[in-house]
């Protein structure tokens, strides 16, 4: 699904130099294979546990032990030494 999507938008822009830059970026991206695609992996999940706490905040309840964890799974050590009271 999501490569059907990398590849019309990748159709849309024309095709070209950059469309295979973003489909470079994208395979990058999903194999980990730079810092730079560590430090996003990381950001998606630092948007997870906001868009949880943001889901916790409007329904008054707690969701959050679940993300407590996350932080072990960042690929970077800033992001691994992290805990829910940063957010």
């Amino acid at each position: 699904m999501e490569q059907e999507a990398l590849d019309e938008m990748c159709k849309v822009l024309g095709g070209g130099m950059r469309a295979e830059e973003i489909q470079e970026l994208w395979q990058e991206y999903e194999t980990n294979s730079s810092l730079e695609a560590n430090l996003v992996k990381d950001f998606d999940k630092v948007e997870m546990i906001l868009q949880a706490l943001e889901y916790e905040k409007s329904m008054g309840r707690s969701w959050m032990s679940s993300f407590c964890q996350l932080p072990k799974n960042f690929k970077q050590k800033s992001g691994k030494d992290g805990s829910r009271n940063n957010f």
